[in-house]
């Protein structure tokens, strides 16, 4: 009987392979990461993405140079935080893990005290 259910066993496994086509692959079949979205067919009729780019890159150059300033200051405060993160970073990963780092503050002064 074990015979016949080995036989049985790789019966069914030719049959799911014989049933088995890319068309029956369903997204329940696939693994996360291989699941993707039915890619967007239609437009909404409104704008193409690159009109859309055209039109803000000419209303970038002709924005007023007080307006400008704004976003340059803006963009300098936050590459000065990104720097800043980045030096922090960069310090805690020389610490060699372990616990150092930038997490607390200064650094201890006041425990030798």
């Amino acid at each position: 009987a074990p015979a016949q259910d080995s036989a049985d066993k790789d019966k069914d496994k030719q049959d799911k392979a014989q049933k088995s086509s890319s068309i029956d692959v369903t997204a329940e079949d696939l693994p996360p990461q291989k699941r993707t979205r039915r890619k967007h067919r239609r437009t909404h009729g409104k704008i193409s993405f690159r009109d859309l780019a055209k039109t803000i890159g000419q209303r970038w150059k002709e924005l007023p140079d007080d307006r400008m300033e704004r976003y340059r200051r803006l963009a300098k405060m936050d590459m000065d935080r990104y720097q800043e993160d980045m030096r922090a970073y960069r310090k805690s990963a020389e610490g060699g893990g372990g616990g150092g780092g930038n997490g607390g503050g200064g650094g201890g002064g006041d425990d030798n005290g």
